[in-house]
């Protein structure tokens, strides 16, 4: 179960300030995997049955603007989170560990025009820390370690009006990443620094009211997440993942009622992060044995007639291959290349509407098989439906009941070189909200 809370101020000058809170008490079977025969002959018990997990998190949040003079504002956004989490699985394993988070970021905006040009720029810092304790047994052994990083980053963007309707965007963003592990015992390396630059420059043209144009290249990173193997099967740290990208689209609002969207990109990475099921002995994470590169289109419609209906359609297409070395030319494991998703929806009353939905995911092949020699997870398609009351008569609450997998499709969505996880059958999700 979970539940969140919040309350904002808002002043008449137009500054706000925000506060949330949340709280998750989660309780999870772990089944473990099946072969593939098992699993295409419908077994529903895995050599494992009970393997479980608890998860247990609570956190706070704040976002704050704060008008300084005409077209300044000073944001100041923040939270701290501590995630708790308990697991037993195979014979002999029982993991537990805290996750502690937090994070600080303020920033400048000026809205004010330079001359005869509109002017959107910005200046910031981010500042964030995370500890992440482990205390497990492991094939019999105690073990008892930690992890910490500390991230701080500086950035700057700038969109500059050259008329009414083009304007230039640019940004750039500087961080350290800072890593040490206590107490891991075996690694090659505990400590660890890594300077990271991104950046972004594009250009944005609105002919006509409703139409947003816009195409932009970019430079981008990301370091693997604390709670995922942040190091090689050698005792090394994983490289950051580094990449850039081309993006053309376009967004369009038109007929009062209709949205398109449709954005083409091509990207290229460097060390991407996998995880490699091969590895002994339980697998690791390791980054990519050569470039990665993906070609794509994301593309949505949408139609809405408040209190009366709507509908939606978004697909997603992309080619994600090796660039070169080894398995130049094979497909990225884990990456269908389709995915659809329609939605559709109609108001019974003015409080109450009824909505439902339609996904499909194309095969792919599965997590490791950098040379695409294993059977392809095969597709799959799953239907949802879900009722929606938000009372006239009492505007602050909302609640819904939503039913996902609604024919209970046996169906994969994570597999390895031999084994599968089944994933979630028919399930249920009742939501109350109150708004104050």
């Amino acid at each position: 179960h979970t539940a969140d809370a919040g309350v904002r101020k808002n002043s008449e000058n137009g500054s706000t300030v925000g506060i949330k809170g949340n709280y998750q008490n989660a309780f999870y079977e772990l089944p473990g995997s099946l072969t593939h025969d098992l699993w295409k002959n419908g077994r529903k018990t895995a050599s494992t049955p009970d393997d479980w997990a608890r998860i247990w998190s609570y956190g706070a949040s704040l976002d704050s603007k704060m008008k300084l003079a005409e077209d300044q504002w000073l944001y100041l956004d923040g939270g701290v989170s501590h995630q708790y989490r308990h697991a037993v699985y195979w014979p002999n394993s029982d993991y537990e560990y805290d996750y502690y988070s937090c994070r600080v970021s303020p920033r400048y905006v000026n809205e004010c025009d330079i001359g005869y040009f509109g002017n959107k720029f910005s200046v910031g810092l981010d500042f964030r820390y995370d500890r992440y304790e482990e205390d497990h047994i492991s094939f019999g052994a105690p073990v008892e370690r930690h992890f910490s990083r500390d991230r701080y980053a500086a950035f700057v963007h700038d969109e500059f009006f050259v008329t009414d309707d083009l304007s230039l965007v640019a940004g750039a963003r500087m961080e350290r990443i800072g890593n040490r592990w206590r107490r891991y015992y075996g690694l090659n390396e505990s400590r660890s620094h890594d300077w990271m630059d991104d950046y972004e420059l594009g250009l944005v043209y609105r002919p006509v009211e409703g139409l947003k144009t816009y195409i932009k290249g970019s430079q981008f990173h990301r370091s693997p997440f604390c709670d995922e193997l942040s190091y090689t099967q050698d005792g090394n740290f994983l490289e950051p993942e580094t990449g850039a990208s081309l993006d053309i689209g376009l967004e369009w609002e038109f007929l009062e009622e209709f949205s398109f969207m449709a954005n083409g990109y091509g990207m290229v990475m460097e060390d991407e992060i996998f995880f490699d099921p091969a590895l002994l002995p339980w697998g690791y994470n390791s980054n990519s044995p050569a470039k990665t590169r993906r070609i794509g289109l994301d593309a949505g419609l949408s139609w809405l007639r408040d209190k009366v209906a709507e509908a939606s359609v978004r697909y997603n297409v992309v080619h994600a291959d090796f660039a070169s070395g080894e398995y130049h030319g094979n497909d990225v494991p884990y990456v269908p290349n389709h995915r659809i998703r329609l939605e559709g929806g109609f108001w019974v009353v003015d409080d109450l509407r009824i909505k439902g939905g339609y996904s499909y995911v194309s095969s792919q092949y599965v997590s490791g098989d950098y040379a695409n020699t294993y059977d392809r997870l095969p597709a799959y398609s799953l239907f949802d439906v879900g009722i929606y009351y938000e009372p006239s008569w009492a505007e602050a609450w909302k609640a819904s009941f939503v039913m996902d997998n609604v024919f209970d499709r046996n169906y994969c969505d994570y597999a390895g070189p031999g084994y599968y996880y089944p994933a979630c059958g028919r399930s249920f999700a009742f939501t109350v909200s109150y708004e104050f």
